[in-house]
C-alpha cells in the first residue's frame, strides 16, 4: 500500500483516505513492499510487447495487472477496472489462482474508490475465502483491510474495528510494513470515529513514530491530519502536515492533505485562507476530484459569503460521496440558510444532516451536527439556543473536545461574529 488516490479519503475524511494496495509480483517488473515504487508505464508497455511476441499469456496478465495499478494510483478507475478484468480472465485461463486473487483484490479497492461498498465487500470476502483455502495470510490481511476500509467509510465503525484487528493478526511476521500500517491506520481512525479518541490517536502516533520513512510514514501522517480535523483539532493536523515539504494536489494523497489543511484553516477562524487553499482544488466539473474536498469547499464558500449550492449538490448526487461528505455538505447548506435568515431551510438541512449518519457506531459526526444546530440557533436567535448549546457542549465533553475547532468553522460558515473580549473597565 502507498497512500490515498486523489478522492474523497478517502478516504477520506471526514476524508476517505483510501489505501492504494501494493500486490506481490513474481513476474515481469518487480514492485511493491516497503519503500517500493510504481513501475514506469513505459517499462510495463515494453513487458506487454515482449510477452505478446513470445505468446506468454501469463506474462501479459501480469503486465495488465501492473497497468491497472498505475491507472488506480492516478485515479483512472475505468482504465483500472478494464485492465483488472482482462488480467483476471487471463489468470483464470492460465490456472494462476494467486494472480486472479490479486487482481480481484485490487478490483475491490476500485469499487471502494467508486463508493460501491456492497460490491467491494463481495469481492473482498470471496478473495479472503480463497486466500484462507490457500493459506495466504498476506492476502487475508489485505482483504481484511479492504473490508475495514469499506466499513469505515460506510459508517459501520464496529465492523471496521473488527476487520482491522483481523488484518493485523493476519499479516505474517516480517510482512511488508505498508500493509501492516494500512491495518493500523484503519483501526486508529475507526477508534477515533467510535469516540475513543485517546487510544485512536495513541495508536496512530505510535505507528507513525515506528515507521518514520517512505510511503508508510506519508500515509500515517495523512491519516493523523485527516482524523485530527475530523474532530476539530487543527493544531494537531498542522503538526503532521508540516512534515510535508510541499503538498502537491496532483500526486497520490496530495489532495487529501490539501483538504485537511484547508479545513484546519477554517477551524482556526481564517475563512479567507481556507477558501484560497480549497479553491485551488479541481471543481465540481472534474469527476476525479475529492468529494471530501467538495464538501469542505462548500463550508469555506459559506464562510466567505459565497454560494454553496453547486458544491453541496455535487456531493449529494455523486455515488462516490461517503456519509460524512454528505453530512458536511448538508451542514454547509444549513449554515448558508441561517446566514440568509431562512430558519425553515436551515432546519430542513440540519434534519437531513442528522439522517445522513448511519447507525453504526460513529460518535463524531452526530457531535458535529449538534454543534451546527447550536450555531444555527445562535445565528437566528432561536428560543431553543440554550438547549442546543448545552447538547453540543455535552457531546463535545463526552469526546474530550471542549474546545473543538468545529465551533469556529461552523460559526464562520453561518456568519456568526466571533465573540469579542470586553474592554477593560476604568
Amino acid at each position: 500500500f502507498t497512500t490515498s488516490p486523489p478522492i474523497s479519503s478517502a478516504m477520506s475524511t471526514a476524508s476517505l483516505v483510501l489505501p492504494a494496495p501494493v500486490w506481490p509480483r513474481t513476474h515481469t517488473t518487480a514492485w511493491g513492499g516497503a519503500g517500493g515504487s510504481d513501475p514506469p508505464a513505459a517499462s510495463v508497455r515494453a513487458s506487454v510487447a515482449a510477452d505478446e511476441a513470445a505468446g506468454d499469456e501469463l506474462g501479459m496478465a501480469w503486465a495488465r495487472q501492473n497497468h491497472a495499478w498505475i491507472a488506480f494510483t492516478e485515479g483512472r478507475m475505468v482504465d483500472a477496472e478494464e485492465r483488472l478484468l482482462a488480467a483476471s480472465e487471463a489468470f483464470e485461463r492460465a490456472g494462476d489462482l494467486a494472480g486472479k486473487g490479486w487482481s480481484t483484490g485490487l478490483l475491490a479497492y476500485v469499487r471502494i474508490y467508486d463508493g460501491r461498498f456492497t460490491e467491494a465487500d463481495e469481492l473482498a470476502r470471496q478473495t479472503l475465502l480463497d486466500a484462507r483455502e490457500q493459506g495466504d495470510r498476506w492476502t487475508q490481511g489485505m482483504m481484511n483491510v479492504a473490508l475495514g476500509t469499506s466499513a469505515l467509510w460506510s459508517g459501520r465503525i464496529d465492523d471496521a474495528l473488527g476487520h482491522a484487528e483481523s488484518a493485523i493478526a493476519n499479516f505474517p511476521e516480517g510482512a511488508d510494513s505498508v500493509g501492516v500500517v494500512q491495518a493500523l491506520a484503519t483501526r486508529g481512525r475507526a477508534l477515533v470515529r467510535r469516540g475513543r479518541l485517546d487510544p485512536g490517536f495513541q495508536l496512530l502516533v505510535s505507528a507513525e513514530a515506528d515507521h518514520p520513512f517512505g510511503p508508510p510514514n506519508d500515509m500515517l501522517r495523512t491519516s493523523i491530519a485527516a482524523a485530527s480535523v475530523t474532530v476539530g483539532d487543527a493544531a494537531r493536523a498542522q503538526q503532521y502536515l508540516d512534515g510535508f515539504d510541499e503538498i502537491d494536489i496532483d500526486i497520490v494523497g496530495g489532495s487529501e492533505r490539501h483538504v485537511a489543511l484547508g479545513l484546519a484553516r477554517l477551524q482556526e477562524g481564517d475563512a479567507d485562507a481556507a477558501f484560497e487553499l480549497l479553491d485551488a482544488l479541481p471543481g465540481v466539473a472534474d469527476d476525479t476530484s475529492s468529494r471530501w474536498g467538495w464538501a469542505v469547499t462548500a463550508l469555506a464558500r459559506a464562510a466567505t459569503g459565497r454560494s454553496v449550492e453547486a458544491y453541496a449538490d455535487a456531493v449529494e448526487t455523486s455515488g462516490r460521496s461517503t456519509y460524512s461528505d454528505r453530512v458536511l455538505a448538508r451542514l454547509a447548506g444549513a449554515c448558508a440558510a441561517a446566514r440568509a435568515g431562512d430558519a425553515a431551510g436551515a432546519a430542513v438541512a440540519l434534519d437531513r444532516a442528522r439522517a445522513a449518519v448511519p447507525a453504526g457506531g460513529d460518535q463524531v459526526f452526530p457531535t458535529i451536527v449538534a454543534v451546527a444546530a447550536a450555531v444555527v440557533a445562535e445565528k437566528l436567535t432561536l428560543p431553543e439556543l440554550p438547549e442546543r448549546r448545552a447538547e453540543a457542549e455535552s457531546a463535545l465533553t463526552r469526546l474530550g473536545l471542549p474546545d473543538s475547532g468545529w465551533w469556529a468553522a461552523l460559526r464562520a460558515a453561518a456568519g456568526v461574529e466571533p465573540a469579542r473580549a470586553e474592554p477593560p473597565s476604568g
